[in-house]
């Protein structure tokens, strides 16, 4: 996975590798660090946001089709040079989407390509956390501000004090989102944890809201 913003990358790589149960092999903000993935093991997949990079981008691409010729890309378009610029992505992008494309958009991409690839035995659940996701953009505004301060790792007493409520109401509050999630206590603070890297990822901009 290639980024030039390396925290929304690590943002959107924890939501990938949880929410379709992709096996990640790099997050990367250069070039170099891909061509150094690559060395060690060839990828089936490349999703790519060039932006920023120049033309080395390119180089990444070629490396990638030299080491696995079956590979295939997912592209955030940038113009419509892309393909005479570099040949290579005529033999293997599996898709382009555009700069305002958002999250849900590259969840069906990438569903598409695990379908196509038979990445996961048949009737296996390839998003086990994105309805828990989605039901926490339905919470009321304190049930959100408080999942996402649980996401930061806090305990009760933390988030008691930077949301000015008693220790008690943040238990409380607590166990009323798990409920309306369908999810237990320990698995709502995971849920917590992927929900603020979605949110810090949709706040810069790369991936507008579904």
């Amino acid at each position: 996975m290639l980024d030039g913003q390396r925290l929304v990358a690590e943002a959107i790589g924890v939501l990938l590798a949880e929410v379709m149960g992709l096996e990640l092999l790099a997050i990367c903000d250069r070039p170099g660090c891909v061509h150094e993935a690559f060395s060690r093991s060839p990828a089936d997949l490349l999703v790519m946001d060039p932006c920023g990079s120049g033309d080395d981008w390119i180089s990444v691409v070629e490396a990638m089709y030299a080491s696995n010729p079956a590979a295939q890309v997912v592209l955030r378009r940038m113009d419509d040079t892309v393909f005479s610029r570099c040949p290579a992505l005529t033999h293997c992008t599996f898709a382009t989407l555009e700069q305002t494309s958002g999250w849900s958009d590259l969840l069906d991409v990438l569903q598409a390509w695990k379908q196509q690839s038979h990445v996961l035995p048949e009737g296996s659940n390839s998003r086990p956390c994105l309805p828990q996701l989605l039901g926490i953009d339905r919470l009321p505004q304190r049930e959100q501000r408080l999942v996402l301060e649980l996401g930061r790792g806090l305990l009760s007493k933390q988030i008691s004090q930077n949301l000015a409520l008693t220790p008690a109401t943040v238990g409380t509050y607590r166990k009323t989102i798990a409920a309306k999630l369908g999810v237990s206590g320990p698995e709502l603070v995971r849920i917590a944890a992927l929900y603020r890297c979605w949110h810090s990822a949709r706040a810069s901009g790369v991936l507008p809201g579904c």
